[in-house]
């Protein structure tokens, strides 16, 4: 659960509306609190700066998936690789803050990491 100023209501409402990838959406608890999902939350944020811009069309077809370190260190294991080194940083909340909401509810989790692996072998 977010909390967003009425802006960036207004802007959850555009980026919904012409959102491609899959079908944005969230749900209102009250006037400017929303229940919604972290991957739904994260492309919102990422792609807001591109809202009536020429690069709005590009945005609005791809997305940003929320890997989680157990899954993101099982893909690569399962592809032959061993992970040496994880390191978190873009909170989420940063984000949000940046936007002038903050997380109400829920996990919090870091936006972006770097993974470092070699192919084992």
């Amino acid at each position: 659960m977010a909390r967003l100023p009425d802006e960036k209501m207004r802007q959850l409402d555009e980026f919904e509306g012409k959102f491609e990838y899959y079908t944005a959406s969230h749900e209102r608890i009250d006037v400017n609190r929303i229940r919604i999902s972290r991957r739904c939350l994260q492309d919102f944020l990422t792609k807001t700066w591109s809202l009536d811009s020429p690069m709005e069309s590009m945005e609005m077809n791809e997305t940003h998936n929320v890997f989680q370190k157990k899954e993101a260190i099982g893909l690569m294991e399962s592809s032959g690789f061993k992970v040496h080194e994880w390191i978190d940083f873009s909170d989420i909340r940063d984000e949000l803050k940046a936007a002038g909401g903050d997380l109400v509810e829920g996990q919090v989790w870091n936006r972006k990491f770097l993974l470092v692996a070699v192919a084992e072998g």
